[in-house]
């Protein structure tokens, strides 16, 4: 597992974030890196904090050192878990899943893909309807495809 750290976090005793959004990737770094900061910059503008769980898929190319770059404002934490070889995206998510109940003790998990398909914006709007359900509710988007002409 590696595990970056942003570059201000504090002594070190803060608890993890009750927000962890995951994300599987599978050799896509680059997407990901340009997703970090508009990832942040979402959770600043409506005052949340959140962990980054990356669940690598077997990528074959390595992931880039020094994320998240400099001073993040919402994002606290990325880390990577790394699987041994490619299992596929929704394996991929399971495995997040169950790594984050059992060892992240966060509240609400949000699945993102890494790709940029999923806009960062929308993370926000789906923390605010799970507020609204009283968190007792299972929140998604779905992905609309424009009209053909």
């Amino acid at each position: 597992m590696k595990e970056w750290q942003p570059t201000e976090v504090g002594d070190g005793t803060e608890a993890r974030s009750p927000v962890v959004v995951l994300i599987p990737i599978f050799n896509d770094w680059e997407s990901f890196v340009e997703l970090v900061p508009r990832l942040d910059a979402a959770l600043a503008r409506r005052g949340l904090i959140a962990d980054i769980l990356v669940v690598d898929d077997g990528s074959t190319i390595e992931p880039p050192d020094g994320l998240p770059g400099e001073g993040p404002d919402a994002i606290r934490r990325i880390e990577v878990l790394s699987l041994r070889r490619n299992l596929g995206h929704q394996r991929a998510i399971a495995i997040g899943l169950a790594y984050a109940e059992d060892r992240l003790g966060c509240e609400t998990v949000v699945v993102m893909d890494g790709d940029g398909e999923d806009a960062p914006d929308d993370v926000p709007r789906l923390l605010e309807r799970l507020g609204e359900e009283g968190g007792r509710k299972i929140v998604f988007a779905e992905r609309t495809r424009g009209k053909k002409k």
